[in-house]
């Protein structure tokens, strides 16, 4: 819904969006407390969704990845809880972002923050990852350097980032390990606080990918 430049999602109360993972009152009457709520719903989610995809039913079988269940299992449930902290870190920097810089660079921006993630996407998980792919999720170091180093690009331009990194070149494969860490450290520092700062809140970070597909 970020992506859409006048939405009002960054300004429902946190009531109405956990109205709405538990289910949109089925009440009509707008004069009521639950028909109220979900004409507000509607209204927002109607900007996102056509109104014959907007399911508002709380059970039922789900969807994901060409895969349908009604019971998630042990195998399941990880990597949709990755996916799900995954793409809360993306919308939560993207927003980030977009509260910092001048939205005249709207188009930029979102190019920039896309150089972060696998294939570019800043929106969405194109592919559960493997093994060896690079990311901030990725297991060894050396695999999260296209990454960070992307993230250092963004962070750059926001205020108060420290010159101490602003002032070293940008990681490279040769680097050692403590160095990689190093950096990293700092951008997580950098970026969780600010966050922090502006969010009132610690932030969605990068999680390891709990079952890599081979």
């Amino acid at each position: 819904m970020l992506q859409l430049p006048d939405s009002t999602a960054t300004r429902l109360p946190s009531q109405i969006w956990r109205d709405f993972l538990h289910g949109v009152p089925d009440d009509p009457n707008y004069h009521t407390k639950n028909g109220k709520r979900a004409h507000e719903i509607k209204q927002v989610f109607g900007q996102v969704f056509a109104e014959q995809d907007l399911d508002p039913a709380a059970t039922g079988e789900a969807e994901w990845r060409e895969r349908h269940f009604d019971v998630v299992d042990d195998e399941v449930g990880p990597l949709v809880m990755w996916e799900i902290c995954e793409l809360g870190f993306r919308y939560e920097l993207y927003a980030l972002d977009r509260a910092i810089r001048s939205s005249a660079l709207e188009k930029e921006r979102v190019v920039l923050l896309g150089r972060i993630f696998p294939s570019d996407s800043l929106f969405s998980v194109v592919h559960l990852p493997p093994r060896d792919e690079c990311g901030l999720f990725a297991s060894l170091p050396h695999h999260r350097i296209p990454s960070l180093n992307a993230l250092r690009d963004v962070l750059s331009q926001w205020p108060l980032f420290p010159q101490h990194v602003a002032a070293r070149r940008p990681l490279q494969i040769s680097d050692s390990v403590d160095t990689i860490h190093e950096v990293e450290l700092a951008l997580a520092g950098f970026y969780t606080q600010t966050f922090f700062d502006i969010a009132g809140r610690a932030p969605i970070i990068p999680h390891h990918c709990p079952r890599p597909i081979v």
